[in-house]
């Protein structure tokens, strides 16, 4: 039985300096966005369940987006040379493999989508790949307060509790502040001289401490 011999064919580039259809047999499309905005649009699957592949950039340096898409996946070019490769699944849905530009100032990999206003984190060790956390960045603030009406259990070292908040389970060398009312004290429960708290305290008429 003889070897079946390798297939080759010439690489197909198609050029296109205004919006246009990729070709089904283009292995990759040079952008040319100086005229004006450019929307490469992919070609629709043809069905076959094998797997397409191309390459589209971006090889002008203006200011004009190059968006490469099929109607529902989408991928802005902005920069000279920046790169995208597309490829279309055996169900018929295109996707960005990667997203890079040659020139060298970026190649992270994000996904297709995003929410608004989620904290970016890394997927995976590579630090070239990154995800959608699903944390709103509005859930965190700096140097965040406890609200007054708060229960709190296990509270850490150095953090501050408002007024009115209702304690259990301060550990040692934590200081709470004079204006602290600590309601809700268990009778067993008391404040040891370990934990800062009878050095550091001016404990006011305002607070209220069950008997130790």
């Amino acid at each position: 039985m003889s070897a079946i011999g390798s297939i080759s064919r010439q690489l197909v580039t198609q050029l296109l300096t205004g919006s246009g259809n990729i070709n089904m047999d283009t292995d990759q499309v040079l952008c040319d966005a100086t005229s004006g905005a450019i929307t490469a649009t992919l070609y629709a699957s043809p069905g076959d369940g094998a797997l397409h592949q191309v390459v589209v950039e971006k090889t002008d340096a203006g200011a004009n987006a190059v968006t490469v898409t099929d109607g529902t996946f989408s991928f802005s070019l902005a920069n000279q040379y920046e790169t995208v490769i597309c490829q279309l699944t055996a169900a018929g849905a295109w996707f960005g493999v990667s997203g890079f530009d040659r020139s060298g100032t970026g190649n992270v990999d994000g996904p297709a989508s995003a929410t608004s206003n989620d904290i970016v984190t890394f997927n995976g060790t590579t630090g070239k790949i990154i995800k959608d956390s699903g944390i709103a960045a509005t859930t965190i603030s700096t140097n965040a307060s406890i609200a007054a009406s708060a229960t709190l259990s296990g509270v850490s070292a150095a953090e501050s509790i408002a007024a009115s908040a209702t304690l259990s389970g301060v550990s040692a060398a934590e200081s709470i502040a004079a204006s602290a009312v600590l309601s809700g004290v268990s009778g067993t429960a008391s404040v040891a001289t370990s934990q800062n708290a009878s050095q550091s305290l001016n404990v006011s008429s305002a607070m209220s401490l069950a008997a130790s």
